[in-house]
């Protein structure tokens, strides 16, 4: 995210002109100018389609502003022509009947091009269409052929451009607006068109058949929204087409539009009892609703009929979810190893551990909270998330970004944004029965304060009998509100990675751009904290809380929203927080004087240039001469982390270690120890123990202290400094100090990330191989 308030603030003030301009008649769009913009949008399409002809389009919308939706419903709407309406006005009570009479383009909205029942033309712009962001013309065809017909509710008329009143539009934020009407239904077969309509007439005129067998082409083209709402005209037009449910229920499962899979196929077999493709997704729907048990006993049944090969492999995976969802019985390593730094999707169950609650907070303002239920330990498991809507950015079209100007943070943010809001938006039109465990999260000042109860109560079944219709919406979404809470509780995760040396050179690529944008319901109830007692990190894309140190029952658990620690990232939080953050290190910070800031970041700086840039051109006497200045810009005991100071002296220990095993100079041996446990000391690691030597009925002791785990930015560098240090007092002869840090090491990763030794080498093996090791260590500690 970046900051541009200048050009917010001329957006701003342009949005809230358009609001309060005075309603002026309205005039029908020319033709042809409709014509002109759609060929333009068209070929712009086109040519991103065309791999010779890559024309990388940077588009710019805006979020964060209040937006119109209709909360009525469309019966009890009056119609209204164009010629009644008027430019710069929402038409309350009213909805617009309309036909596209041109091809279906986009920008960022669909655009599209329709005529009332007097044959008056405008441009319909709708944003957010569920499967349409960034459509190829293809999928916009098979979505809304020429000659759809449409409902608008309470349309929004205004104009193209400010002060170009004679080409109005119709802009739709919410897509639950828009009801695409069935050619037999009355709203549609009551009205009078002047105009004629060959497009309309052709599909007016399809048979019920005609519609399953679009439906079945649309599937195998892999548009499978396009494909369900052929299938509902085919069903709408002969329900005695049995089969069509069932069809359009392995549309939904493609989708992940679970509870509209499991509608369907219920409905299926109702009409079949018996019916074994229906009973089979009835259970894959309930798995991927999470229902393990409900999945478990339709597998079940399924298996010994023997009719379902796969039924068996879909119980063991219902077993399995049923332990992590319930004894957080996890296989990390297996996690890991199917993602390797991929936000892949991965097939586990959701966890929140019985030692935490929501709670209400007096030093929130009576704002919601996570604390802690009962004493904790440090590395207890708390939650395992999936994400409630993730949007990656290789995922997208790469030769088109979507730049969205916050109006909330006042700075812009990315395609990954704008797609998250997207997916947000289609997730509560295909699911609205999860509405409340979204609507209910905090969504900033602008909107009520969320109910202090979470996860809200059932207002009604999740798991509902009637079919999902996908050519209306069964929910009223405000669109401002889905940017609101996405704004403030989407996160930015990284997974879980192979340890690398330019990893651990650069930890602030960690920060980068681009990042994608996910969203996760409970773990958004976690306040911040730049020095939090809890850390989070993902496998795959499903995101892992852990408590960082010891806490104690009715203690608040935090976590850092922002894993990065580059200044970009703290404008970002800055731009999300009501007042600046008051955790104690930003209070500590802000304690430091301007010059110190600046004198360690030039130290630090100067320090990585010298030994990361020039290891064998780098003195001792610059080494240490960089380290005092860094250590002269604190003045305080430390009470928090001191990240500049923990690379400073992890950098001093590997230089020192490099020059002492090439000249074989024990001294500096010696020396690189004690920097490295500086740097965990400077990290925050308490009660280390910093002697040279240790006795036999030590070495399965560790070296420090299991309350309290260092800093998440530097957890990886940590870890690795641990083994260093077990190396270098190999190099010593010291073999029991080496046995417990490298028992350290082993703990301290374990207690982050889980998973054993097994994923300590998987992870770690390729950085740590060439460090000694002692001969037979056992993977065990006290």
């Amino acid at each position: 995210m970046q900051q541009l308030p200048r050009e917010i603030t001329d957006a701003e003030q342009r949005w809230q002109q358009e609001l309060e301009s005075t309603p002026t008649p309205f005039k029908s769009s020319s033709r042809e100018y409709l014509r002109r913009c759609n060929a333009q949008n068209a070929s712009l399409l086109n040519g991103s389609s065309d791999d010779d002809k890559i024309v990388f389009r940077p588009l710019r919308t805006y979020v964060g502003q209040d937006k119109m939706f209709s909360t009525r419903p469309l019966g009890d709407l009056k119609p209204i022509t164009l010629s009644e309406m008027m430019c710069h006005k929402v038409h309350k009570g009213h909805y617009l009947l309309c036909r596209t009479f041109l091809r279906a383009t986009r920008i960022v909205a669909v655009e599209l091009a329709v005529e009332d029942i007097n044959g008056d033309a405008i441009l319909l712009a709708v944003y957010h269409l569920p499967e349409l962001l960034q459509a190829s013309l293809e999928r916009l065809d098979a979505h809304i052929p020429v000659g759809t017909v449409i409902a608008v509710r309470e349309p929004w008329v205004k104009s193209t451009g400010l002060g170009v009143a004679h080409n109005p539009m119709i802009r739709v934020d919410s897509p639950s607006d828009i009801v695409f009407v069935g050619y037999s239904d009355l709203i549609f077969s009551g009205a009078r068109w002047r105009t004629s309509s060959p497009d309309t007439r052709v599909l007016q005129s399809r048979t019920a058949l005609g519609w399953k067998e679009m439906g079945n082409a649309h599937f195998k083209r892999g548009f499978y929204l396009a494909a369900a709402m052929a299938w509902t005209h085919a069903l709408n037009m002969d329900p005695s087409m049995h089969y069509i449910p069932l069809n359009r229920s392995q549309a939904y499962l493609k989708l992940k539009w679970y509870a509209a899979a499991r509608a369907d196929a219920a409905h299926a077999f109702a009409m079949i009892p018996g019916h074994t493709k229906a009973a089979y997704r009835i259970a894959c729907a309930d798995y991927g609703l999470g229902r393990y048990h409900d999945a478990f006993n339709g597998f079940r049944l399924l298996d010994q009929s023997g009719a379902v090969p796969e039924a068996a492999a879909y119980m063991k995976g219902c077993v399995s979810r049923l332990l992590e969802e319930t004894k957080a019985k996890y296989d990390w390593l297996n996690m890991f190893l199917k993602s390797k730094g991929k936000l892949v999707d991965l097939d586990v169950a959701d966890f929140v551990s019985s030692a935490i609650q929501v709670s209400t907070l007096p030093s929130r303002g009576g704002g919601r909270g996570i604390t802690a239920s009962r004493d904790i330990k440090a590395g207890e498991l708390l939650v395992v998330a999936r994400p409630f809507a993730i949007a990656i950015r290789e995922e997208l079209p790469k030769d088109e970004s979507i730049i969205a100007m916050n109006f909330l943070t006042r700075r812009t943010q990315d395609t990954t944004y704008f797609a998250l809001v997207n997916r947000l938006v289609t997730r509560l039109i295909a699911a609205p029965a999860e509405a409340n465990k979204f609507c209910h999260l905090y969504a900033g000042a602008r909107f009520p304060a969320p109910p202090k109860v979470y996860p809200p109560p059932p207002t009604a079944s999740t798991f509902s009998q009637t079919p999902f219709d996908p050519l209306t919406s069964g929910i009223d979404v405000d669109v401002s509100k889905i940017e609101a809470i996405a704004t403030y509780n989407a996160f930015s995760p990284r997974a879980l990675d192979v340890v690398t040396l330019e990893g651990l050179a650069h930890p602030e690529k960690l920060g980068e751009p681009n990042t994608p944008t996910a969203f996760y319901t409970f773990p958004s109830l976690f306040n911040h904290s730049c020095h939090p007692n809890a850390l989070w990190r993902c496998f795959g894309n499903v995101m892992v809380i852990r408590s960082r140190r010891s806490i104690k029952a009715g203690e608040e658990i935090c976590i850092a929203y922002f894993v990065g620690s580059s200044l970009e990232d703290g404008k970002a939080l800055n731009s999300l927080l009501e007042r600046p953050c008051d955790c104690p290190m930003c209070t500590v910070e802000r304690e430091d004087a301007v010059s110190d800031v600046k004198e360690r970041e030039a130290a630090s700086e100067q320090l990585r240039a010298h030994i990361w840039d020039g290891l064998t051109k780098c003195t001792l006497t610059v080494v240490e001469e960089c380290l005092r200045r860094i250590e002269a810009t604190y003045c305080r005991p430390q009470i928090v982390p001191r990240e500049s100071l923990f690379y400073a002296y992890h950098s001093a220990m590997h230089f020192t270690e490099h020059r002492g095993h090439v000249r074989v100079d024990l001294a500096l041996v010696r020396r690189s120890i004690e920097y490295g446990w500086k740097s965990l000391q400077a990290a925050s690691f308490k009660g280390l123990d910093e002697t040279m030597c240790a006795s036999k009925d030590l070495r399965f002791v560790l070296p420090l202290s299991k309350e309290c785990l260092g800093h998440g930015m530097t957890v990886d560098p940590c870890i690795l400094n641990m083994v260093h240090i077990s190396g270098s007092f190999m190099a010593l002869s010291e073999m029991y100090c080496a046995e417990r840090w490298r028992r350290a090491a082993w703990w301290a990763h374990d207690t982050y990330y889980g998973g054993g030794e097994a994923l300590f080498e998987a992870r770690l093996g390729g950085m740590v191989s060439g460090i000694p090791k002692p001969v037979s260590i056992e993977y065990r500690w006290v």
